[in-house]
């Protein structure tokens, strides 16, 4: 069996665990909360490199947020935070989706058109497993908010219906004080 596949099945033996964020509280790593963003590359599906750098633009809060196809929860998530995009990216909002599948962008692409899955901001495929290491992901879905500074200042794993609303009042908060600075 191919290391990709391995790395592919462990992927997806931890999306299909139910409660696993649970299991860690919740709660980001102390390495992490307050902390400078850990900084990563990704390439989009054109093949251009993404960075946090790139992401990271003077009075804009950036969301990372985890998720993968084969996780109902995040799956669930994705249109809540296509709302949340569209109600705060005009407000210096940034959304970017970082799959956990292990697959090519394309094939995740065509694997979301016949799920009839529809993400509004930009994502990009974590074949490698290089972002959720440098994020220290345990559970799918995993959301990150990163301030203007580059802090990590959110920093939640799991969903369940009705917390959207709870990430939509974290977001604004870190909006409103990028404005007061």
């Amino acid at each position: 069996m191919s290391r990709s596949w391995i790395a592919y099945l462990l992927v997806g033996a931890v999306l299909s665990s139910v409660g696993i964020g649970q299991a860690f509280g919740n709660e980001a790593p102390p390495v992490l909360l307050g902390k400078k963003a850990p900084v990563f590359e990704g390439k989009d599906l054109d093949g251009n490199p993404v960075t946090l750098a790139s992401l990271r633009k003077e009075n804009e809060v950036l969301l990372v947020n985890f998720w993968g196809l084969r996780c109902g929860a995040c799956v669930e998530e994705i249109p809540h935070l296509n709302a949340i995009y569209a109600k705060f990216r005009d407000s210096g909002l940034k959304i970017l989706g970082v799959n956990v599948d292990g697959l090519p962008g394309p094939k995740v692409k065509v694997q979301m058109e016949a799920s009839a899955i529809k993400i509004d901001y930009p994502w990009i495929p974590d074949r490698e497993f290089k972002v959720i290491d440098a994020f220290q992901m345990a559970g799918a879905p995993l959301n990150v908010i990163i301030d203007s500074s580059g802090k990590v200042v959110y920093f939640r794993e799991g969903f369940e219906q009705g917390e959207q609303a709870q990430l939509e009042a974290e977001i604004a908060k870190v909006l409103q004080s990028q404005v007061a600075k």
